[in-house]
């Protein structure tokens, strides 16, 4: 009677130890990188020419978001809230200080329904109290404006140098030589 039990029970445990392993595979987050059409910059006079607004900044927090196209699809990104630490290059027109806080859209986003983290151009989004150089550009649009990544990959630098830039293959030669041109040139200011 004892064996029988024994069995029952290392065949239970086996079981439980199967299925659980089954759901965590399941689980699992997927993550795709989506094509599109970024502008290339060949020097990083060329992106801090592009820049609207040049800062270091902390990011403090995110949200979903997206923007309603034809046929019930969407753009969607993520809305990240960052606390300016340092402006290296002002906006024409607007009077940034340390401490404001700017929204930047991010081509990081996740697709709850599917469990998909998009990545576009394999770009990754910035980490919660993480600090960055930000090469933005700006979307004007009255109360819902927002700062973007200006060539995507180019306008986002981690002062973290362990901190992945991009997710999947490596990352360009000609994105990672004009990063190093640009950490090289505001570390020289």
């Amino acid at each position: 009677m004892k064996s029988i039990r024994k069995s029952i029970l290392i065949l239970s445990f086996a079981l439980i130890l199967l299925f659980s392993m089954a759901c965590a595979e399941s689980a699992e987050t997927k993550h795709v990188i989506d094509n599109a059409k970024i502008v290339s910059y060949e020097s990083a006079d060329d992106v801090i020419a592009a820049s609207a607004l040049i800062v270091e900044v902390k990011k403090l927090s995110e949200e979903p978001l997206s923007f309603p196209l034809e046929n019930d699809k969407t753009d969607d990104f993520t809305l990240s809230t960052v606390e300016i630490i340092k402006v290296i290059k002002p906006m024409p027109g607007k009077n940034f200080s340390i401490g404001d806080k700017i929204p930047v859209l991010e081509s990081e986003w996740f697709d709850a329904k599917m469990g998909i983290v998009h990545h576009t151009e394999g770009y990754v989004k910035m980490q919660s109290d993480k600090v960055y150089t930000l090469c933005l550009g700006y979307n004007d649009m009255g109360e819902n404006s927002q700062f973007y990544p200006i060539g995507l990959l180019y306008g986002k630098i981690p002062h973290d140098e362990s901190e992945a830039r991009i997710f999947g293959e490596a990352l360009d030669p000609q994105i990672e030589r004009v990063q190093a041109d640009l950490i090289a040139t505001f570390d020289a200011q």
